[in-house]
């Protein structure tokens, strides 16, 4: 065992064992050593954690580190050459209090606005590295300050519908009159309403 290291690493938990793995995985020559005071590592703080994993966070931060990390549970064995265990259960919060709720209907936008933005760069780097067949992906840019539009996105969870007349059915709120931007080759699992400066919407 080498008495010198390029780097040191206090904690051998989550944390510092991921540290560790990226940095070899960046340059395995690096020699890096991890200090932990228990007898084995990952059996400190780590170990007294509920062991969950979810998108549903009110912050960016954590939103995007679900992102960057997701992959490693789903894809443990094929990257780390071993299982963690994953299964996906799902995460539901229930609530009776007004300020949580509407805290967590900010938060669901939060979420899904870094979702579509994760896919719209993937998409782009696809379509760069030639991965994605079709037009070419132009690079996600991020909306105006002078763009005066709304948008708001529904997910099949909000139980949207579309009528026979082709008006968009929305829970709590009624039939919209949209503007389709294009035929529905089958049912959406997911629609944005853009309302304009002159109060115009479109789906």
């Amino acid at each position: 065992m080498s008495k010198t290291s390029d780097i040191l690493i206090v904690g051998g938990g989550i944390i510092g064992g991921s540290i560790a793995f990226h940095l070899l995985q960046k340059d395995p020559n690096l020699r890096v050593t991890i200090l932990e005071k228990e007898a084995e590592t990952g059996t400190g703080s780590t170990s007294k954690a509920t062991g969950g994993v979810r998108f549903q966070f009110s912050t960016e931060a954590n939103v995007r580190l679900t992102q960057l990390s997701y992959r490693y549970f789903t894809h443990a064995e094929e990257i780390l050459g071993r299982s963690v265990d994953f299964i996906r259960h799902g995460y539901l919060f229930v609530t009776t209090d007004a300020a949580t709720l509407e805290q967590s209907k900010k938060s669901v936008a939060l979420q899904q606005s870094l979702a579509d933005l994760n896919t719209a760069y993937r998409n782009f780097f696809a379509s760069v590295t030639g991965k994605r067949k079709g037009p070419k992906v132009e690079l996600p840019r991020f909306k105006s300050r002078k763009d005066r539009r709304q948008a708001v996105r529904f997910t099949a969870n909000a139980r949207f519908r579309i009528t026979p007349g082709g008006k968009l059915r929305l829970p709590k709120i009624g039939d919209i009159e949209v503007r389709w931007s294009r035929d529905l080759p089958s049912a959406p699992s997911s629609v944005t309403v853009i309302r304009d400066a002159a109060g115009g919407r479109r789906s």
